[in-house]
C-alpha cells in the first residue's frame, strides 16, 4: 500500500519496512520503490491524481509487483494489495 511519504510500499503489522528487511532482489527493490515515488509525485489528499497517465501508470504496475513479491517471498508468506489511490478500482482486482 502506498501511503503519504512513506520510503516503500510495505507494510508488515501496519509498519512500513524496507525491501532491504525482506530480502527482496535490487531489482523489484527499484520497482517497489519507483511506484510509491509514483504516488508521492503525482497523488494528493486534496485533488486525487494530477493526470490520468499517473493513475493509469499506478494501476498497470500493481498487479506486476504483488506477482513478482509472492515469487520473491514465496508461497508461505501471506500477501494483500491495498490499491486506496485507485479509488474505483477493488483490492481483489489485484489479489489471487
Amino acid at each position: 500500500m502506498s501511503d503519504y511519504f512513506a520510503e516503500w510500499p510495505l507494510w508488515v503489522d501496519n509498519i512500513n519496512v524496507t525491501a532491504d528487511h525482506l530480502g527482496l532482489s535490487p531489482a523489484l527493490a527499484r520497482r517497489l520503490w519507483d511506484w510509491e515515488r509514483l504516488f508521492d509525485e503525482h497523488y494528493s489528499h486534496e485533488t486525487g491524481w494530477d493526470s490520468e497517465a499517473a493513475r493509469a501508470g499506478y494501476a498497470s504496475q500493481a498487479d506486476a509487483l504483488l506477482r513478482d513479491l509472492k515469487t520473491e517471498l514465496g508461497p508461505d508468506m501471506a500477501l494483500s494489495l491495498d490499491v486506496w489511490p485507485l479509488g474505483d478500482l477493488e483490492d481483489s482486482d489485484f489479489n489471487d
